[in-house]
């Protein structure tokens, strides 16, 4: 049933809201920014019939039905509803337009909440990719937020704030997203056509980048098909078209053989999953199991590549992982403690084995795993018969 005039005569812009955001789909325009939408406007999207806004059938008597859609003071009481001395009504109606108006204002002079992003950038286009990493203040799109609570934001002034730094990108290209609730799958959002272009003034689609962690977002920097690196370089298309195909170092090929490994290996999937997340220790546990497993196959190890037969080191099988150092010594030390107090370890913990497999409402990540571990170790040093 179609809402009426009557039925949001008295609402203010909360309540109107709550009308709005469980039948966003039928909001007129991309974006319902509630800060800047007038409570006018508000009344004139719900009661257009081509916008298709219903009322639930809980409403379907009138908005007093539903707590959330009554007006904000206690209604009336049957004696106040009681004609009086002739004008009382018409003085409700105004002190009510004027208390909606007065709460409109109120809206408008709140500043819209901003939120400072580490973006991280991976050019794809160039072997190995390169990766840079910048800061940027940006509205959050707090009111666009689906049911999953994916934060948003605009992707063209993201891409203004890029195109501004050291980081700026350059065409050809095009730019993709992580998917927030499955990160090895990508949103495509902007394409660079040519060298020239200007990404700040980019069609972005979709309009926003979204993403579940809170303070970062990473953009995927890929060459459009048939696209040749050195197009990147400056080459024309083409000299590009002419150019040989570039072969890559020896040791290049290494780490590429080595990292199509890694992709048919067991909880490959996990640990790129896991990247820039804070996880549950058991999952913890898993990534660092791929981790310690994949080195001790691998580390020091000869094997026939493509380029010829090879030693894999340690700083191939990082750029292959595409981790750090550190992130490599973390993962490698604290399966070296889960083997010695884990479950069917040589010095089996009770606590440590009730730890591992803890999940908490809010996790505590790598960093307070490991020292945990270290800690224990200290508390109860390893004893050598």
């Amino acid at each position: 049933m179609d809402y009426t005039e009557e039925d949001l005569r008295n609402l203010t812009k909360k309540q109107l809201a709550a009308i709005i955001r469980p039948q966003i789909e039928c909001w007129p325009t991309p974006i319902f920014n509630f800060s800047k939408t007038k409570l006018q406007a508000m009344k004139d999207a719900i009661l257009d019939k081509k916008n298709g806004f219903q009322k639930p059938p809980s409403q379907a008597d009138g908005p007093l039905n539903n707590p959330q859609l009554q007006p904000e003071r206690d209604a009336p009481t049957a004696a106040a509803q009681t004609p009086g001395i002739g004008g009382d009504d018409d003085d409700k109606n105004d002190e009510n337009e004027n208390e909606n108006e007065r709460e409109e204002d109120r809206q408008e002079q709140e500043p819209e909440p901003h939120i400072t992003i580490d973006v991280f950038l991976e050019d794809e286009r160039c072997m190995p990719s390169r990766k840079s990493a910048i800061q940027v203040t940006l509205p959050v799109l707090m009111e666009v937020e689906s049911a999953s609570k994916d934060r948003c934001v605009l992707a063209t002034p993201l891409m203004a704030q890029i195109q501004a730094s050291h980081s700026a990108i350059r065409g050809p290209a095009r730019l993709a997203f992580p998917f927030p609730r499955r990160p090895s799958f990508r949103t495509y959002f902007a394409t660079l056509d040519r060298r020239d272009e200007d990404l700040a003034q980019a069609v972005c689609n979709p309009d926003r980048v979204c993403f579940a962690d809170e303070s970062s977002i990473e953009i995927y920097i890929e060459p459009l098909p048939d696209a040749e690196c050195g197009r990147v370089s400056g080459a024309t298309p083409s000299q590009s078209a002419a150019a040989p195909a570039v072969s890559l170092p020896a040791a290049a090929q290494t780490v590429h053989w080595l990292h199509s490994q890694a992709l048919l290996a067991d909880g490959y999937q996990l640990f790129v999953d896991s990247r820039s997340r804070v996880l549950q220790n058991p999952d913890i546990v898993r990534v660092w199991k791929f981790t310690d497993d994949f080195h001790h196959e691998h580390h020091r190890k000869t094997h026939d590549t493509p380029s010829g037969t090879a030693r894999i080191t340690k700083q191939m099988i990082q750029e292959a992982l595409d981790i750090r150092e550190t992130s490599l010594a973390d993962a490698l030390n604290g399966m070296k403690l889960i083997k010695l107090y884990g479950s069917g370890g040589t010095d089996e913990a009770g606590d440590v084995v009730k730890e591992l497999g803890q999940n908490r409402e809010k996790p505590l990540g790598r960093l307070a795993l490991l020292q945990f571990l270290q800690q224990w170790q200290k508390n109860y040093p390893v004893s050598r018969t």
